[in-house]
């Protein structure tokens, strides 16, 4: 730990630390180019890069750790969708249960200058004189990490699988044109048909098939417009009231 180092062994230390940063974040990506990735961090999601050199600095008398998380290709990270910051995350807190103490970390993800997806972390933990983190404590950090995979594994191939079946079935419907067309023939058809039943069932031609007045039903079951006289029999044969012998 640094409080136990003398100020050219704790400037040793600090550099090497800010070394071990500099190359996760910048390391070369496949054709050699120079990359800058983003930081992340167990409170934030990206974090600058100043920051990250502030805060080691200020870590006097914790003790620093390089992880690294990698994920096997066909079994784990299939199709390279898995949620690595949140695997880092669960993983590092399975050490805190087992140390009983918080830990701070920061993290990039490597993506770009290998086909296999992982994570660096630096992890800050402040360890008591003379203790030690053993290898039950680093075992306990890989089985989460096996067990966040696994579930987030299962969970993107059922929602693939959803995916894939509802694709399956609009492969199979109409296309939205020929629907939108056959229902709005349909509506056509029906709406034309209403208006032709109600012509028929208020058949004045005065009132240019539109009903400006109830037709009133005459005892032999005829329809009587009182506006304009005109009488429409069972048969839906128009008898002007003329030639039935009624006079106005």
């Amino acid at each position: 730990m640094w409080k136990d180092l003398d100020p050219a062994q704790i400037m040793a230390k600090s550099q090497k630390i800010k070394k071990t940063l500099g190359y996760i974040i910048h390391r070369p990506g496949r054709e050699g180019e120079k990359l800058t990735r983003e930081l992340f961090e167990d409170l934030e999601e990206s974090i600058r890069k100043e920051d990250a050199y502030r805060r080691l600095v200020a870590g006097q008398g914790m003790t620093f750790f390089h992880l690294k998380i990698n994920f096997h290709p066909e079994r784990e990270d299939t199709r390279k969708d898995l949620n690595l910051r949140d695997i880092t995350r669960q993983s590092i807190m399975a050490l805190e249960e087992r140390l009983q103490r918080p830990i701070r970390f920061l993290a990039v993800e490597h993506n770009d200058h290998t086909p296999l997806r992982h994570v660096h972390a630096i992890i800050l933990v402040k360890l008591r004189r003379g203790e030690r983190i053993g290898v039950e404590d680093w075992e306990a950090c890989t089985e989460k990490a096996t067990e966040q995979v696994a579930l987030q594994r299962r969970a993107l191939d059922v929602v693939m699988r959803v995916q894939k079946d509802m694709q399956q079935v609009r492969a199979h419907l109409p296309s939205p044109a020929r629907f939108n067309s056959h229902t709005r023939s349909t509506t056509t058809q029906k709406k034309y048909r209403f208006q032709r039943v109600l012509y028929i069932a208020h058949p004045c031609p005065k009132c240019d098939g539109v009903m400006k007045q109830p037709l009133k039903a005459l005892r032999n079951g005829a329809k009587w417009c009182p506006i304009h006289g005109v009488i429409r029999e069972e048969r839906q044969k128009i008898v002007r009231e003329q030639e039935q012998g009624l006079g106005l």
